[in-house]
């Protein structure tokens, strides 16, 4: 696109994005310095409407952005939109404040997202894709009852209770704990499978009711995401005055942002996603920003934000991207120095 197009475009886009208006080509001469006359912008304007960028409600109208308009504006953003400093120490602090609370961190991390963004936010805790073996801890519960409890290394813990043919002392239970979990420290539940090792009757038992427990694990892609600021959308301009932010809120709800948020947790960097390249109806007037964290390949999670696809993208990409910077650092703590 010519230099002077891409200005005003970006122009335009950046105004439509503060007031939800169409856009007259006198106010972006009078309120942005683009070195050019009105009718110039009139007349720029005018081939951008013939190109698709922009599209006018009525004839008589100002612009509004397309799709295409925006998928252009977002590309042409710097990699590096930063936060301002005090933003960035409070949102560590927060985090540092509850980091071994793995729990916590999904609602902290939509809250903050919801804030800063303005928009509806969703955010899953960090799921392995494979599970592996971190201990477990046998609790006698009666004579012919004992408590399995099996830590994971991506923290999620998993309890299952274990009938047993004849009664075995809490001294007897902590010394085949100590064992299993000598011989079983990182596996995953096929490795698990295919180890050899000499094992009593329980500890037998036990071996397989770890695999269940891991393969099932597995088979979860992740827990439902938190979410935060339902309200925030549906007082956007767009929505407030109709139907469709009871449709989008009734979408989310229904679990419609799954595959974009395994999506995201397939990629490497944030993800835009405008209007109707969702291809999902009930989404077509909102854009999506995503954003996986975590370790590649082990434990990762996702975040996202919804909202309308006049939104404010260099915030809300600046946002999601330092965000999942911050709690990549905090799985790759959780990961190093493993559970106490």
């Amino acid at each position: 696109m010519q230099k002077r197009r891409g200005q005003i475009l970006r122009s335009l886009i950046q105004e439509y994005i503060l007031t939800a208006s169409p856009v007259s080509s006198e106010s972006l001469a009078h309120k942005y310095n683009l070195g050019v006359s009105s009718a110039t912008i009139r007349n720029e304007v005018a081939v951008l409407e013939g190109e698709g960028y922009v599209g006018r409600p009525h004839h008589s109208a100002g612009a509004v952005p397309s799709d295409r308009g925006y998928r252009s504006y977002v590309e042409s953003l710097a990699l590096d939109i930063a936060l301002l400093p005090e933003e960035r120490m409070r949102i560590r602090h927060q985090f540092h404040q509850v980091e071994r609370e793995l729990d916590a961190w999904g609602r902290l991390a939509a809250a903050i997202l919801s804030d800063m963004a303005h928009n509806l936010a969703l955010a899953t805790l960090p799921k392995s894709g494979q599970s592996r073996f971190k201990r477990l801890e046998l609790i006698s519960v009666q004579d012919l009852m004992t408590l399995l409890v099996l830590v994971l290394s991506e923290a999620s813990v998993r309890q299952q209770l274990l009938a047993l043919e004849e009664p075995v002392s809490q001294l007897d239970l902590n010394i085949l704990g100590e064992d299993l979990n000598n011989a079983y420290a990182n596996l995953t539940a096929e490795e698990i499978m295919s180890l050899s090792l000499p094992l009593p009757v329980l500890g037998e038992q036990i071996r397989q009711s770890v695999v269940t427990l891991m393969l099932t694990e597995d088979a979860r892609e992740f827990e439902e995401p938190y979410l935060e600021g339902f309200s925030l959308i549906l007082g956007q301009p767009e929505f407030g005055r109709s139907s469709r932010g009871a449709q989008v809120v009734a979408a989310v709800e229904a679990g419609a942002l799954r595959n974009f948020l395994l999506q995201a947790l397939a990629g490497e960097d944030v993800q835009v996603i405008i209007g109707r390249e969702s291809q999902l109806e009930a989404l077509q007037d909102c854009s999506l920003v995503l954003s996986p964290y975590g370790i590649s390949g082990n434990l990762r999670g996702a975040l996202a934000v919804v909202g309308p696809v006049r939104m404010d993208y260099d915030r809300t990409i600046g946002s999601i991207r330092y965000l999942s910077q911050v709690m990549s650092e905090l799985v790759s703590e959780l990961m190093g120095r493993g559970l106490s």
